[in-house]
Parts: C-alpha cells; structure tokens; sequence
C-alpha cells in the first residue's frame, strides 16, 4: 500500500501549534472570539499547501474559512486545529470538495469539536495541573525562595506546549476520528475523574497546610480540634467558596473582605487567623 501523499512535515506542525499558543488569547473579539488568531497560526501551511499564483482564490478561500467564530481551550483545543490542518491539506490534495462543500465540513468539525476540548481542557489544565504546580512551590514561597515564584509559572509552560504540540499532532495524524473515538470510548470520562479526585485531595492539603485560623479561647479550640482537627480552617474554605459561586466571583474584593474580617476578629481577641 502507498503512502499517503502529505505536503506539510511535522516541523510545519509544531510551528502552526506555536503560532496559534502566541495568539490564540490575544486578538479576541464578540465577533469572531480566537478567529483572527487561527488564521495567524493557519497561514504559513496554507501558503505551503497553495504554493502556486493561479492557486490564489483556493487560498483567501481557505484564509476566510479560517477566519470564522472559533473559541477554545488552547491546549486541548489544538486537537481540532489539528484536524482542522489534516482536513485542509487533503483538500489541498485531492480537490474533492468545492469551496462551498469545504466550508461546511472544515469548518462543521471545529465548531462540533470546540466547545467539549475547551470543557476537558479547562479541568485538567486549569483546574488540577496548575494547583498541582502551585502546591509543589507553596513550601518554598513560604519559606521565601524565589523558586516557589518561578517554579509554576516555567514547568506549566513547558508542560502546556509539550502537551500542545501532541494533540495538534493527535488531531492532525488520525484526523476527526481521533476525537470522536475518545470521546465514545469513555477514556475522557475516565481522565477528567482522575483528574479531579487528584485536584480535590491537593485541594484538601492545602486547606488543611496555609490555612490558619484559631480561637483564643483554648478551652474552645480544644474541644473543636477533638471533634475535628482542623474544622475551622476547613469552614473558612468552605465560605470562602460559597462566597466564591454566590456572592462575587471578584478575588480582590474576597481578598479585602478576608483581612478586614481577620483584622476585626483580631481585635476583639476573638481568633487569630
């Protein structure tokens, strides 16, 4: 059997995946969201895939269709840009599709594919490497070594664009396919409950390490800490999250609301926290 005849090498690949991580947060806008900056990330291959003058229409053709409303994660969301990238280099190939018909297909899998890679790649991201991260460098910041400052930012960073450069090259190499088997073969089901049982029990360490809250009154704080160790600095994550989902979302207004109240229960010789 033949190989499949490609036009893009896997360095093409990468430098798309790194063209749209430069963008993909910055040219937002109500109308097209990240469009402008998947067109950015898209140019360079499709210049490749359009290299000749009477191939000009094919390619503003293929820059407009990318130039659509798109919004996602960008990491997990690069899977679709993949398949997206895949897509376009076989029309660019075999033709088969008018400009009409590849619009709708093109363009159908990135809207269809956009939105559930944002939801998963919002959790396991967001939600649980970064706090993983964060709790490894929270010792060191407390102890005031600058590597618990840079220790999150740079290994996130790195590990975002490894993880990047892998699910543009998942979406690209297997094509639409890819995602809908992993999403019929319950894997991401599996990998977001991973992940959040992960997120909770960091979660719970932390609360129980850096939050501090006693009361003055020893006889109190010693029956509390016989029912419950750790009871009241566990009721102040508590608050502070219904505050969080109910009240105000703002983390300077929490923030402020936080001293001011340990300030006033300092005063009154009421706890320290």
């Amino acid at each position: 059997m033949s190989e499949k005849k490609t036009i893009l090498t896997q360095k093409d690949v990468i430098r798309f995946f790194l063209r749209w991580s430069l963008a993909c947060e910055t040219p937002h806008s109500y109308e097209r969201m990240q469009a402008p900056a998947l067109c950015f990330a898209f140019i360079p291959a499709l210049k490749k895939m359009y290299p000749n003058p009477e191939d000009h229409q094919l390619l503003c053709d293929a820059l407009t269709r990318q130039n659509q409303y798109f919004n996602t994660q960008g990491i997990w969301g690069a899977s679709v840009l993949g398949i997206a990238l895949g897509m376009e280099e076989e029309q660019a190939i075999t033709r088969a599709m008018d400009p009409e018909q590849a619009n709708a297909a093109i363009n159908g899998v990135k809207t269809g594919f956009m939105g559930p890679m944002a939801g998963v790649g919002d959790t396991i991201d967001w939600a649980t490497l970064m706090y993983i991260f964060v709790g490894i460098a929270l010792p060191y910041t407390s102890e005031g070594n600058p590597f618990g400052l840079i220790f999150p930012v740079i290994v996130f960073a790195i590990v975002m664009h490894i993880e990047g450069i892998v699910m543009t090259t998942i979406g690209y190499k297997f094509g639409r396919e890819s995602i809908a088997k992993l999403f019929e073969g319950g894997l991401v089901n599996l990998l977001i409950s991973t992940s959040a049982i992960i997120g909770m029990m960091m979660m719970g360490s932390l609360a129980s390490s850096y939050v501090s809250f006693r009361l003055r009154s020893e006889t109190v704080q010693g029956v509390m800490d016989k029912i419950l160790p750790g009871m009241l600095p566990l009721l102040i994550v508590f608050i502070v999250y219904i505050v969080m989902t109910r009240v105000t979302d703002k983390i300077g207004r929490i923030a402020l609301g936080i001293i001011i109240v340990s300030l006033v229960l300092s005063i009154l010789k009421i706890a320290t926290a």
